[in-house]
Parts: C-alpha cells; structure tokens; sequence
C-alpha cells in the first residue's frame, strides 16, 4: 500500500495533467480538495488500521515463569485451544531483551509480526520464562499493556536449581562442579554483564518472593494467575481449566498429558547438595507459602 504523501502527491500530478488546456481554475480548486478528501480519507483508514493492530496485538496473555518450571509442557497445551495464537517459536525473549527499548519509542513491529492469528483465534500469547526474573520485564510489559494476564508456573527452586545446572553443562556453559558452582554465583552476577551472568543463575532465579511483589507492584494480582509445576504435571486438566476461566476462553478441548525437555542428565543431587540447597532456600519456601497460601513441604523434603 502506497503511503498517504506518496497517493496524494500522484494522485495532484494526474489532476494536473488530465486538465483540458482553458480550463478554470474553479475546476483545479475542486479537483485539489477532493484530492485532500481522498487523502484524508486514506490517512484515517491507516490511522483506524493501525489503531486497530495496536488493540489486537496488545490482548496477550504471557507466561512468565520460571525457567525450568513445566513451561514448554504449557507451552504445547495452550497451542492446543482453538481461540488462542502463539508465536512459532516458544520465548520470544522481547521484554528482557534490553537492546529492544534502547531507544524512544519502542518499536514493536518486530514482537508484533512474530504472531500471524488466524480464523477464530482471538487472544494471542507467548511463552517466555526470563520475564519473571528480569528487573526490567515487569515495567516493560506494563508500559505496553497494563490489562496483560500473565501465567506463571513455579517449581521448587532446589530442583530447579540443579536442573538449570545441568543445562548449562549440558551447554557446555558450564566447567564448574554444582556445589562450586552455586558459591562462584555471587561473583559471577556482581561482574558479568547481566546478559552473560543470567546464565548462571542458578539459585537467584528460585527467589521468587521478591519477583512475584515485583511484577505486583506493575500489575493487579487478579491479572496474574500462579501455579506448582507438580499441578500442571499431575493433574493438567484442572490447571487448563482454571486457565482458560482466567483467559475468559471456551474450556480447553481434551488434551493427552504432556512431558516435555524432561531430560535425563547423567548426574543426580547428592545428599550433601539438597542439604546445602534446603539451607539456602527454606527462608524462601517459608516466605513464598504465606505469600501464596501454600504448601510447599514437599520441596524441602
């Protein structure tokens, strides 16, 4: 589609030149201003265009968290609903994606052209971990859409902690023996850039008290909606219910249950590791059960 200017200004060049010779100038006069009308006209429409992919694109759902949590398994179920658009790929990574906002005003066209909604799919969403855990994410999101529904899933941060481990070895990210590694943590996040340092993260990411009364200090809690990983993995159907209640979606349709990146690694926690990681974190589960109202035992067990 031609640009407003560029339909105007062809469109005064053919007016000029279709112009009998002797013609009066009452007949040029009305020729430009319908020209301005046409013009004007096409300025609206690509306004009301443009304001209508801003509405659309803006009613996402996103989830958030935290990496290492069952996330691509509710990645694959939320494809699964007629009603609802993914990107292609899981985490897309724009709100924690520091180069995106660098400079004014954002520019969004990249994020937007990763979705392509098709008939009947009304609600789009993506699926990006690091949103929960990056400083910046919170804010970012907020600015685009304060009406954002966002979805986390939380696994106990000691055995998120040794699985994200394994990834990055598996990486070969990775030199460190785990235990070495989580004490070089502190080091590592004080003097690597943070898009180096997020890498190693191992523990920081299971914090999640202070991220959750981050993202709630930009959002409504009724916006969000959070879940165990051990939910969504014994009993999916009911978490895909109340998913859909807090999307304002039809029901999910019937879904076969669904592991997926559960890998196997060729280590295993040692006795000594838990007992170190259950030191670290019990203030934190401890935090994390009155904040939520949960239970969490079982992952200091």
């Amino acid at each position: 589609m031609r640009r407003p200017g560029a339909a105007s200004a062809c469109s005064s060049r053919r007016s000029r030149c279709s112009s009998p010779p002797g013609s009066g100038s009452s007949t040029a006069t009305a020729s430009k201003a319908a020209v301005r009308r046409s013009s004007e006209h096409v300025r609206s429409f690509l306004v009301g265009r443009a304001w209508l992919l801003a509405f659309v694109y803006r009613r996402l759902g996103i989830v958030a968290g935290a990496q290492k949590s069952g996330t691509s398994a509710l990645d694959h179920y939320l494809r699964e609903h007629p009603e609802l658009c993914l990107p292609r790929r899981k985490e897309l990574h724009f709100f924690d994606t520091d180069r995106n906002f660098a400079a004014e005003p954002v520019d969004y066209a990249a994020y937007h052209a990763a979705f392509a909604p098709g008939p009947g799919q009304r609600l789009l969403g993506e699926v990006t971990p690091a949103y929960l855990y990056w400083p910046t994410a919170a804010q970012r999101i907020a600015r685009y859409n304060p009406a954002m529904r966002l979805i986390m899933v939380l696994r106990s941060p000691i055995t998120r902690a040794f699985s994200h481990w394994n990834m990055s070895r598996q990486k070969r990210r990775e030199h460190l023996a785990f235990l070495q590694a989580l004490a070089a943590e502190p080091e590592r996040v004080r003097t690597l850039p943070l898009e180096q340092a997020k890498r190693f993260t191992y523990a920081d990411r299971g914090f999640y008290t202070q991220q959750l009364k981050r993202l709630w200090r930009h959002f409504p809690q009724e916006q969000t909606i959070v879940f165990k990983s051990e939910e969504l993995l014994a009993a999916s159907a009911a978490v895909l219910a109340r998913i859909a209640d807090f999307l304002d979606i039809a029901p999910f349709p019937p879904i076969a249950d669904k592991t997926v990146h559960a890998r196997e690694y060729d280590t295993t926690m040692t006795a000594e590791e838990k007992r170190y990681l259950i030191g670290v974190f019990e203030p934190e589960v401890r935090e994390l059960e009155r904040l939520l109202r949960w239970d969490c035992s079982a992952w200091l067990a």
